[in-house]
């Protein structure tokens, strides 16, 4: 199917041989493959190290200024700096501030993009899919987010977002089943089809991996890391064999991945195309969404949720250590002995069954901190903290106050910021995420049911319509092309029990005092109790009326009593004679 040839490959495949065979493939203009990354791509390792926990991993220092042990393991000291400098050796200035490690990190970060995410794509917050007027595609269109699990995909894809500002999302169908995967944009170079629109032409992945390996048997392990790469185009989809970044032999790993011989070099791609791996699909367009967390003009990578704000949640880390730092140091009191010689018992023992004998005058006592200076940092903390979630338009604490609950309207004006948020996220992540990504799924599905080939999905339940019946199964299809797609997302806050009483109440009185026609009432009414299809809920209403008005007309006939089998109620019988009295 494959061929190592440069030329011939162009003839299949021209976008990929454009990056096989072109100067624009290196990484690095010098060719040397163990450089470091990108800018771009070290800007977004820097954000998705803040989601992680892992941006002080450079640091070698703790807290206190003790260095950290060679594999940067938290609070492992080597040599703390309180048993002085060894003979012979000179005292070092302490360490920077930059090169000190927070004691307790807050992960401020993750709380924030974790919060709009569960706002997005939790159990309840999801969208829902529909299919205007072709029932048989919205069935389609559901069984396959339950078949490639895409809700649970969407966390993922929407967490690497959050976190970093861009996401990726392919999706193949392997063997008839699809299968949905999150592409960390760490690692992806776009080649575009129309930037503006991001539309991609090819997805170029590319990343190391790690390994400790020997060159031989009779050498000690190494820690080298091997390229990984391969290319999703409009017309295939190109595996790469791993080739080592530096100069180390071809090894079989472990886990059976072997690993070609490195030069240290840029490798020559076009010689190590997997021809098992590859897959030629031919569907006329990227099988990958480019997809920005919250729009940006500047540039095609979007704004992360806590873009501007890696400084404060650093200064907020750095406080909270010395906070810690300061009541861990200040913890112990200090035991104070008042003597005329000023002299401290060199055998003094504290505690229980120990006894401290004082000459006249003498005293004896403990010394224990006010903690003033404590009790304002952890002030500043708290509302620096604060500070820190309202800038990033997350108020998730407006409910511990601990007063009465709020209305829908209370709500939504203390979380007026995190709405506006969470609405342009359910733009991006709705109208540019998922509803493109159902839609690329439905157009490879009829391209592969045209070749013959088979899409597996799981089948659709019918629910029970009448009492005593059972759910059965039935396959689902693809209905017939040019029928929308609309995704549709719940409130964003739900009114409380008592509103919606409120609500009904008010409605009711209204139609009985002839304010208002029952059909602006149930308009009203209707988004208390989720309805989004304000006229087959009219529809059914008016059934129901009229079927209730045939039903008392009737009875009113005397052609409806039950158990009569219809007709007019039987005459009463002449009257029966008093039953014998007893003598």
């Amino acid at each position: 199917m494959f061929t190592r040839q440069a030329e011939a490959t162009a003839a299949a495949f021209p976008v990929s041989a454009r990056i096989l065979t072109g100067n624009d493939v290196r990484h690095y203009p010098s060719g040397q493959a163990g450089m470091d990354y990108s800018p771009q791509q070290q800007e977004l390792h820097a954000k998705w190290a803040w989601y992680t926990g892992s941006q002080y991993a450079g640091c070698r220092y703790d807290w206190q200024g003790a260095q950290l042990g060679p594999t940067n393991t938290i609070a492992k000291a080597l040599v703390p700096q309180s048993t002085g400098v060894p003979p012979g050796f000179a005292n070092m200035a302490p360490p920077r501030m930059a090169e000190r490690r927070p004691s307790a990190p807050h992960k401020l970060v993750a709380r924030v993009v974790d919060r709009f995410t569960s706002l997005l794509f939790a159990e309840d917050a999801h969208p829902t899919i529909r299919v205007i007027g072709d029932e048989d595609t919205g069935h389609w269109l559901q069984s396959f987010a339950s078949t490639s699990r895409l809700w649970a995909r969407m966390q993922m894809a929407r967490t690497i977002g959050g976190a970093q500002g861009t996401v990726c999302l392919g999706f193949r169908y392997i063997g008839g089943a699809p299968r949905i995967e999150p592409i960390d944009p760490r690692w992806g170079r776009p080649i575009w089809l129309d930037k503006e629109a991001h539309t991609l032409r090819a997805l170029d992945i590319r990343y190391q991996v790690p390994v400790v390996v020997k060159r031989n048997k009779r050498t000690q392990p190494e820690q080298v890391s091997y390229w990984m790469r391969r290319l999703i185009s409009d017309q295939a989809e190109i595996w790469y064999k791993p080739v080592f970044c530096s100069e180390f032999p071809a090894v079989q790993l472990e886990d059976g991945t072997r690993v070609e011989e490195g030069n240290g070099q840029e490798p020559e791609w076009r010689n190590l195309i997997d021809e098992e791996r590859s897959v030629r699909h031919d569907l006329g367009f990227c099988p990958v969404v480019w997809l920005q967390n919250l729009p940006s003009h500047e540039s095609p990578y979007g704004r992360s949720d806590c873009d501007g704000l890696y400084e404060q949640a650093l200064d907020l880390d750095r406080l909270r250590a010395g906070i810690s730092m300061a009541c861990g140091a200040n913890m112990d009191p200090s035991f104070v002995i008042e003597s005329g010689d000023g002299v401290f018992p060199q055998t003094l023992r504290k505690g229980t069954g120990n006894g401290i004998g004082l000459m006249t005058g003498n005293k004896a006592y403990y010394v224990e901190i006010g903690g003033a200076g404590i009790k304002i940092a952890m002030d500043h903390f708290k509302e620096a903290r604060d500070s820190f979630f309202e800038e990033a338009e997350c108020l998730e604490s407006f409910t511990r106050s601990g007063g009465p609950p709020q209305t829908a309207y209370e709500v939504g004006a203390k979380l007026g910021p995190q709405q506006s948020k969470v609405s342009a996220l359910r733009e991006q992540y709705g109208q540019l995420g998922v509803r493109r990504l159902l839609d690329m799924a439905m157009r490879a599905a009829r391209i592969l049911e045209a070749r013959g080939e088979s899409v597996l999905l799981e089948p659709r339940i019918v629910k029970p319509e009448e009492d005593g019946e059972t759910e059965t199964v039935e396959p689902v299809r693809l209905g017939p092309e040019g029928s929308y797609l609309d995704v549709s997302w719940p409130p964003i806050s739900r009114p409380t029990s008592t509103e919606v009483q409120a609500a009904v109440t008010a409605a009711a009185a209204a139609v009985q005092g002839g304010v208002l026609d029952q059909k602006t009432v149930t308009k009203f009414v209707a988004p208390f109790f989720g309805v989004d299809d304000l006229n087959a809920l009219q529809a059914r209403m008016e059934k129901a009326a009229e079927e209730r008005k045939t039903e008392q007309e009737a009875l009113q006939q005397g052609s409806g009593l039950p158990g009569a089998g219809g007709g007019a109620p039987k005459p009463p019988g002449p009257p029966k004679p008093p039953a014998a009295q007893p003598q």
